[in-house]
């Protein structure tokens, strides 16, 4: 973030400290009122972020004066005081601002006060990368809640707990109480059972007694009949009447004992009867009672397991909120490690470009304390970033590759040291050579010879094995010599010395010693000198640049010519015969001395300070330009010269060279740096397909891309196997007819769609190698049309004229029939649609805007929304296989990233923009997962931009520009998603396919770690760490 005084250092130059500070900064945060608006730094300022920075990251806060907007002019209006002027008609709609003119007083000015750390926190949201619920504490409240659910559920848990053991122990007790009272009942009953028996066998008894008693009173009766029957002859017997009377009276007396006798049995068994009765009911009692008791024990039992399941329940719900509670504090844990990865991931892009080690260190610990796929993302994004490979401690004032490989680096004290490439980035020593003087050696471009100064005279030594260094032969008469140079073919040595004389000495014989071959006047006193690739040509440079023609070792050194300008340094192409200059005036020269005479000035620049030491890559595609003290400068200079990259290095530069295989070292008097001339993940060209005899209208993988279809303007299709490498054209079969105005494949790569000049539209089956099979075909009245394009279901077909938008249902090609068409718009000459991956929604780049269509069956297509571009042209669309993305390619060189993921219900909105920094966007062509974007400019190349954050997109190398480099808004993956395939109607380039390898850069995305262990070189120590990361304990990422 900016700050217009508190970001400033003292310092002399306060525009230039300004500039620097707004450079760095990533926010402009403006305290709008009257006095800034008038202020003419204030305005200085705003320009000069306008033309370097995102208008989306200026923060207004309006402290005085009126702010407002006109929605009609789209900008400010006149009595808005506030504004300043720099800030007028810079944006495309209403921006969203902070309005503190309420605060007044130090007392409103506080974080204490609520409503000024609210509007704080408004602020700082979009810097932290976070909403502004997140900065005001969600922990906090979270945590809270957690400890007020968490109270609650362990009280309930207790007063349920004591619920159910009072419960239980009363439902024990009442089961003890009924199993006593059943048990009593069953006692009782016994009883009952017994004084039955007893009543039943009273009452026999008494059944007894009253049948002796009938038969007694039968007998009676008898006896009182035979008395009658006596009192007949009672005269005759009267004394045996008498007793017998007697005897009667006394039997009746006992008949009438024996019938009290039986009454009261009978009176004792109706008692018994009555009690068994009354204990039959006091048994029915007493267990119905027990009944009730066992059924209310039930119930109290039902009522504890009740209890029970609810206190489980509870215990349950207690668990589920103490788990919540624990997920929300691991959730706000994982918040809070978001928070510091993302200020560390910051830190590091701030850091890249003056400590990349650091930068890289930074971002490990960041993808340590949260390693989810954004943090990775950014840390392979850290890595591709930087050319930066490793260190060496150790100074040096010269630095010379072979073409074997081998390194030589002379020291300070005159000694020189070999080295070779090891796994690591530095190289691994492999031998040393000791000397005495510095600043005079060379190592031959075989890798064989190495000439350096011992006792004060030139010696030849033989590297051919490094770790055996051997001394040849000593140059005569060196001792006043100030340099030396080898041929690029490595036959002849050039020595330059202070007598007024420049030595070529014969080297060509390994074991002979050096001859001398010529001798050329030193006109002006040479510090340096250099050869053509062919060793033909070889320029002194001094006070004035002389070049001496040396082709013919028969025939002295013919001068050629001198340089008009004061050159610095000077070096030549390593396959053309081109020469490069630099001088003091702060210009870089390309020369042309391919042909005899004077060198032909072909080009020139400005380097931006100083530049001096200066040579070529392998391939020589790149030059290396120091300028200044300590910072190296790439430019590529294959055709019009442009900069690549540029670094700074720590200590004064003294030497830069370049290995085969494109490492660049540059040594200084602190150390020895090494860098990528082509950055780590930056795209191979791995194949240039020619033999085309038209410009290609469409490519397609097929057979799991073993194979890619190609179908040129003049009706040929190309089988090309993508197996063979470089691929080979296995077939190729003309559709006929003629001349194709356009075309295009189905997703799948089955079906064609050509449109001839008749504009008849032809669907062919482009599956066998034999030859196309028409499966139908349809005529449309067409102008000018601009593309075809098929949904990725293959179902429908889209033409897009430069007013008009037809969609054709071709899932039945034998019968094609159009399903709608749209006009109310213009497109420019090769511009495509894209569809939804539903097939129902089109995007149309119709100038100033993207339109959007529905495809709803009716004859005339559903316009559905229209997202203006402001002031630059729309050149391309493509929306995400997902359908939750949109990107459109503009003419500022800009594409901006749409949220369509929900057409239905709600209009697109904007998520961000893309800056490729490049030219003009050609097209956008997502990946076939959605995680790619691939962004081609009219200049011939294209970048990849990894979107699976659609908030914070990770840019990737770009492609390079080479001779044969094709232009074309035409772009295809490959299934596996390692090859991409780019050509397109140019009339820059003769018609052509590039292929381009992105398999190193997936290697780096599929484990950025590694590739960040091997440049940081080691992990944060544990100081560095307290001191980037003091929230969190120490870890380490490179093991």
């Amino acid at each position: 973030m900016f700050r217009d005084q508190t970001g400033l250092s003292v310092t002399p130059a306060l525009w230039t400290s300004i500039q620097r500070a707004l450079d760095s900064s990533e926010y402009f945060v403006l305290m709008a009122s009257p006095e800034a608006a008038a202020s003419p730094w204030v305005n200085k300022e705003i320009r000069h972020w306008v033309a370097t920075k995102s208008l989306d990251h200026v923060l207004p806060v309006v402290t005085d004066g009126e702010w407002q907007w006109d929605p009609q002019r789209c900008d400010f209006t006149e009595d808005s005081t506030a504004v300043p002027e720099a800030l007028r008609g810079v944006f495309a709609e209403e921006p969203l601002y902070l309005d503190l003119r309420w605060a007044r007083d130090d007392q409103h000015l506080s974080l204490r006060h609520s409503r000024f750390r609210d509007a704080i926190a408004q602020l700082a949201a979009p810097m932290h990368g976070v909403s502004k619920d997140d900065l005001e504490g969600e922990d906090v409240r979270q945590h809270r809640r957690a400890r007020r659910l968490w109270s609650f559920a362990a009280a309930s848990l207790v007063v349920l707990a004591f619920a159910a053991l009072l419960t239980g122990l009363l439902a024990v007790r009442n089961a003890d109480r009924a199993n006593a009272a059943a048990a009593d009942a069953r006692h009782q009953q016994q009883l009952v059972l017994e004084q039955r028996g007893h009543a039943e066998r009273y009452a026999e008894d008494a059944r007894r007694q009253e049948v002796l008693t009938r038969q007694q009173e039968a007998r009676a009766k008898d006896a009182a009949a035979e008395v009658r029957r006596q009192e007949s002859l009672a005269r005759k017997q009267r004394a045996l009447v008498a007793k017998a009377s007697s005897e009667a009276e006394r039997q009746q007396a006992n008949a009438r004992y024996q019938r009290a006798v039986a009454d009261r049995a009978a009176a004792r068994a109706q008692q018994q009867e009555a009690v068994a009765y009354q204990q039959r009911v006091n048994a029915e009692k007493a267990a119905a009672e027990a009944l009730r008791q066992q059924q209310n024990a039930q119930e109290q039992q039902e009522a504890a397991r009740r209890a029970a399941n609810e206190a489980d329940r509870h215990e349950r719900i207690a668990r589920e909120q103490e788990k919540k509670a624990g997920e929300a504090a691991a959730e706000a844990g994982r918040q809070q490690e978001a928070a510091i990865s993302r200020r560390l991931m910051n830190q590091a892009k701030t850091t890249m470009p003056n400590d990349p080690q650091l930068a890289l260190r930074l971002g490990l610990a960041a993808e340590r304390v949260h390693p989810d796929a954004g943090t990775r993302h950014d840390l392979s994004g850290l890595v591709t970033s930087t050319r930066f490979l490793g260190e060496l401690a150790k100074p040096g004032q010269y630095v010379g590759y072979a073409r074997n490989g081998l390194m030589a680096l002379e020291e300070g004290d005159g000694s020189v040291t070999l080295w070779r490439a090891g796994a690591a980035a530095e190289p691994v020593q492999v031998g040393s050579v000791d000397g005495d003087d510095s600043g005079r050696t060379a190592l031959s471009p075989d890798g064989q010879k190495l000439v350096l100064w011992e006792a004060g005279l030139a010696t030849l030594w033989d590297v051919s094995d490094p770790a055996a260094p051997k001394r040849g032969a000593t140059l005569p008469g060196t001792a006043d010599r100030e340099w030396v140079s080898f041929s690029p073919d490595g036959r002849i040595l050039a020595t330059g010395s202070r007598s007024g004389w420049i030595v070529l000495w014969d080297v060509s014989e390994p074991a002979g010693p050096p001859r001398e071959r010529a001798r050329i006047p030193d006109l002006d006193r040479a510090h340096s000198g250099s050869f053509s690739s062919d060793s033909r040509i070889l320029i002194a440079v001094g006070d004035k640049t002389h070049v001496w023609d040396i082709g013919d070792p028969a025939v002295a050194p013919a001068y050629r010519a001198a340089l008009a300008a004061s050159v610095d340094g000077a070096t030549f192409h390593p396959t053309r015969p081109i020469m490069v200059t630099s001088h003091d005036d702060r210009m870089v020269r390309l020369w042309d001395v391919g042909s005899p005479g004077e060198p032909i000035e072909y080009a020139k620049w400005f380097g931006q300070d100083d530049p001096d030491v200066i040579a070529f890559d392998a391939d020589g595609d790149n030059l290396v330009v120091r300028e200044g003290k300590n910072t190296v400068s790439l430019w590529n200079v294959e055709r019009e010269p442009y900069l690549v990259d540029s670094f700074r290095v720590t200590g004064d530069v003294s030497g830069v060279a370049v290995s085969p295989d494109g490492r660049l070292a540059v040594t200084g008097w602190d150390s020895t740096t090494f860098w990528n001339v082509r950055p780590v993940g930056a795209p191979q060209p791995v194949g240039h397909l020619t033999g085309l005899t038209a410009q290609v209208q469409a490519m397609a993988f097929v057979q799991g891309g073993r194979t890619l279809l190609s179908v040129d303007s003049s009706g040929r299709v190309t089988h090309w196997d993508m197996r063979a490498h470089p691929p080979v054209p296995r077939a190729a079969v003309d559709i006929g007819g003629g001349w194709l105005s356009k075309a295009a494949f189905s997703a799948d790569g089955r079906m064609l769609a050509v449109i001839d000049q008749d504009n008849r539209v032809s669907l062919l089956d482009v599956t066998d190698r034999k030859g196309p099979r028409t499966l139908g075909s349809f005529d449309v009245p067409l102008r000018s049309l601009a593309s075809m394009t098929f949904s990725p279901d293959g179902r429908s077909l889209a033409l897009l004229e430069m007013d008009r938008l037809r969609v054709w249902n071709v899932a039945d090609p034998t019968h094609p029939a159009q399903l709608g068409e749209a006009g109310g718009f213009y497109v420019n000459k090769h511009r495509r649609v894209s569809f939804h991956p539903d097939g129902r929604t089109v995007a149309v780049p119709a100038r100033y805007s993207v339109v959007l269509f529905g495809v709803t069956g009716r004859p005339a297509l559903t316009r559905l929304a229209e997202l203006p571009s402001g002031s630059a042209m729309v050149y391309s669309v493509a929306i995400s296989p997902d359908g939750r993305t949109m990107a459109s390619g503009q003419a500022d060189r800009k594409v901006v990233l749409w949220d369509v993921s929900d057409l239905a219900n709600r209009r697109p909105s904007r998520i961000g923009i893309l800056d490729t920094h490049g030219s003009v966007v050609e097209s956008v062509n997502f990946s076939l997962g959605g995680h790619d974007l691939v962004v081609s400019t009219i200049k011939q190349t294209f970048t990849l931009w990894d979107v699976t954050d659609r908030n914070a997109p990770v840019r990737y190398p770009a492609t390079s520009r080479y001779p044969q480099s094709v232009g074309g808004d035409l772009v295809t993956f490959s299934p596996d998603g390692h090859t991409v395939a780019h050509t397109g109607n140019s009339s820059v380039t003769s018609p052509a396919i590039q292929l381009w390898d992105y398999s190193e850069l997936n290697d780096v995305r599929a484990d950025p770690v590694r590739h960040a262990c091997a440049i940081a070189d080691r992990d944060l120590t544990a100081e560095e760490w307290a001191l980037f990361v003091p929230e969190r304990q120490y870890r380490r990422a490179c093991g």
